[in-house]
């Protein structure tokens, strides 16, 4: 008893001597309006009783008014973790309470141009007499850049898993391809008199040709090889590229050139500018196949400012002057900004 007084006595010295409970009623208030993550403070009834600036800032437009109703104030354009719009029914009320109090309270929308908003949203229930959950207090975090960087993470880990993918089938693929090549060179001394089959046989050449550049496009990536710069004629990889194209099944799909006159020579590795040509012109086909429609490649030569250019995977940082150009378009629906956003990701693919 004698300890217990002599802790009460202190307790109560502390109080009147540093005036604690008067610190925290000025305090509170500073806390809730200046920190960094949204603050919400809402009655037993899910009306909202307080709001800080930065939970203003994170969930703009809701209307979080006096007496606005939560979870209904929070849902316009929010989403689950799985993508599943927020159903804020009276019904489900409770069990929208305990899922943002869990894990599981991840939301996400779009912000426009701005791409995707994570917010982490937590409840956390003020128990009044009884027990009962007289109040909850809310706390809205802005999770996004924490989101992004688990994704840049896991894109490493796939992209290392298919570098080493990327070293072995590049080698049992030149073993394949240099049989294909074997044989075709023996048939070629059989053929003598039969000039449609050996044309034939020509093009499986050329194409296994094509695909050992392929093989040695995966070492490169790999990191077993480096890629050759050298003089080519761009007019001459599109017509290489565009007559291997064979026309698919179903509606027409109309492939037109528009090359620059003469040559026009560049410096870069042929086989990577003759592979990026070979998927475009498959892609769009494929694209085209149900409809049919046109697919275009135009050439050309020109002075480019590549600062000035816009949405430049590459390059930007290059000098202005005369640079070559090849555009392959065409009138297909095109791709949302969820496929943009990965088109220059290694061997994805739809």
């Amino acid at each position: 008893r004698a300890c217990l007084g002599a802790a009460a006595g202190l307790l109560l010295f502390g109080i009147v001597r540093w005036d604690l409970f008067g610190l925290m009623s000025l305090a509170l208030p500073v806390v809730f309006e200046s920190s960094p993550d949204g603050l919400l403070v809402v009655d037993g009834e899910g009306q909202l009783l307080h709001v800080n600036p930065r939970a203003r800032e994170l969930l703009a437009p809701a209307p979080l008014e006096p007496e606005s109703v939560i979870p209904f104030a929070l849902a316009p354009g929010l989403r689950t973790a799985q993508g599943m719009a927020l159903d804020c029914g009276a019904t489900e009320t409770e069990d929208w309470w305990r899922a943002v109090g869990s894990e599981e309270g991840l939301l996400h929308r779009q912000t426009g141009t701005e791409g995707t908003t994570w917010l982490h949203v937590s409840a956390h229930g003020v128990l009044g007499r009884g027990s009962r959950v007289a109040a909850r207090a809310v706390r809205i975090r802005d999770v996004t850049r924490e989101m992004l960087a688990q994704a840049d993470q896991r894109r490493a880990r796939r992209l290392e898993c298919v570098t080493l993918l990327a070293r072995g089938v590049a080698h049992d693929w030149n073993n394949v391809l240099a049989a294909i090549r074997g044989n075709a060179d023996l048939l070629r001394d059989e053929l003598d008199g039969l000039p449609r089959q050996r044309r034939r046989l020509d093009k499986i050449v050329r194409v296994a040709d094509r695909a050992g550049e392929l093989a040695e496009q995966l070492q490169i990536y790999a990191g077993g090889a480096e890629p050759m710069r050298e003089s080519a004629d761009l007019n001459e990889l599109v017509v290489e590229a565009a007559e291997v194209i064979e026309p698919g099944p179903g509606p027409q799909v109309a492939l037109e050139l528009a090359l620059a006159d003469g040559s026009l020579e560049v410096e870069a590795d042929p086989t990577q500018l003759r592979q990026a040509l070979l998927n475009l012109l498959v892609n769009a086909r494929e694209a085209l196949a149900e409809s049919g429609g046109r697919n275009r490649v135009t050439t050309a030569l020109g002075i480019l400012d590549p600062a000035a250019e816009r949405g430049l995977a590459l390059g930007e940082n290059a000098v202005a002057g005369r640079y070559a150009s090849v555009c392959v378009e065409d009138n297909g629906a095109g791709m949302d900004s969820e496929l943009q956003e990965r088109i220059f990701e290694p061997f994805f693919s739809t």
